[in-house]
């Protein structure tokens, strides 16, 4: 229960708890909210945070998940890095049923550079349905490189479903 397993494999991929990732920053914020004056319930709202000192703590807990898919050397379970982080945030709500949600993170801990970029388009089609597309863009120069993609990671879904908004 709760493994991940790649396509007609047996081995696990991940497992609860396999990877646990824990972060921690001293920095600063910025925050801008700004409501449109010409759309109605146009909004945008940014939200900018820099940390100069930044720790990573990556954990495998399963002994049967790989942990070098995870950037952790093999005789341990788990690792930490020290180094910066950068990270924004967007929420732009173009209309009431139209929304786009954005997440860049950069970390480097001066050995390696991690930058995760996730997007998010919430579309409500009537009262009734809604769609999703979310694509989640991933370089991570710490893990073994992909035979195509080398450190680049890309998932990508797309999801119809009923809703309901009061």
């Amino acid at each position: 229960m709760l493994n991940a397993y790649p396509a007609n494999s047996k081995d696990i991929r991940s497992s609860f708890l396999s990877p646990l990732y824990a972060k921690l920053g001293v920095g600063l914020k910025y925050t801008l909210n700004k409501p449109s004056t010409k759309v109605r319930g146009r909004n945008l709202n940014l939200q900018l945070f820099l940390d100069p000192i930044s720790l990573n703590y990556t954990y495998v807990w399963n002994d049967s998940v790989d942990v070098k898919r995870y950037g952790i050397p093999e005789d341990k379970k788990g690792l930490l890095d020290i180094g910066s982080n950068v990270r924004a945030i967007m929420k732009y709500k173009i209309t009431n049923y139209i929304v786009w949600d954005s997440d860049l993170t950069y970390f480097t801990s001066f050995e390696k550079v991690v930058v995760g970029f996730e997007n998010k388009l919430d579309l409500a089609l009537s009262n009734a349905f809604s769609t999703n597309i979310y694509v989640n863009m991933r370089f991570d120069d710490g893990v073994p490189p992909d035979p195509k993609l080398k450190y680049f990671q890309i998932t990508h879904t797309l999801t119809f479903g009923l809703s309901y908004k009061w």
